[in-house]
């Protein structure tokens, strides 16, 4: 009876032993639980807080791409701009310069004509000129040959000098005059020659 009592004692004993056990191990899971849920919340709002950086970053990043691109193209517009700027200034400078060169070269026909026409015009003159003074110079040696000869010596040599001297007079400004419509007619040519030159390099 005693070991009987004694062996129920001994598995009460036991029991409780494990009771107290149990409770230590529901204890010790239950704060296990407890940790792994607040390490689980913990991870879950470090995610959470990596995740939104990341989309700060990628938003500020595509901020700055954006502001870069926009940077990008209003210097790519000022150069155009500025570029399109010199371009038509270029432009107008060239129709300026074309401008005044036209204006020159019609400057320079119209003295070139006005030249012509004074050159014609002293030519003519001069030809009128010559055929005036050679008229009268044939006019008043054929009056000598036509006057009487006289008995004497002194009249005839006085005659004769005088004609060679009318000669030699209307011989020295026919040559002065053709000289002259020599020198008019090659600076006509000259000046024809400069003025097709100057046209074939403009």
């Amino acid at each position: 009876m005693l070991g009987t009592v004694n062996g129920l004692q001994q598995t009460l004993l036991q029991q409780c032993d494990l009771r107290v056990e149990n409770e230590k191990l529901k204890s010790t899971v239950s704060d296990l639980k407890r940790q792994s849920d607040r390490t689980v919340e913990e991870r879950e709002a470090e995610i959470q807080r990596l995740v939104a950086e990341m989309r700060a970053v990628g938003e500020r990043h595509q901020k700055e791409l954006e502001s870069l691109r926009e940077q990008c193209r209003r210097g790519v517009e000022g150069t155009h701009r500025e570029t399109q700027s010199k371009l038509e200034a270029k432009d107008a400078e060239l129709k300026e310069a074309l401008e005044r060169k036209e204006s020159d070269m019609a400057e320079m026909r119209r003295r070139l004509r006005d030249q012509e026409r004074e050159r014609q015009s002293e030519i003519l003159k001069l030809q009128m000129e010559f055929g005036a003074k050679l008229a009268r110079v044939q006019s008043t040696t054929q009056r000598i040959q036509q006057q009487p000869q006289g008995s004497g010596l002194l009249p005839q040599n006085i005659f004769k000098r005088k004609f060679q001297f009318l000669q030699e007079e209307k011989n020295r400004e026919v040559e002065a005059l053709r000289q002259r419509i020599k020198e008019l007619e090659k600076q006509h040519a000259s000046g024809f020659s400069d003025s097709r030159l100057k046209r074939k390099k403009i």
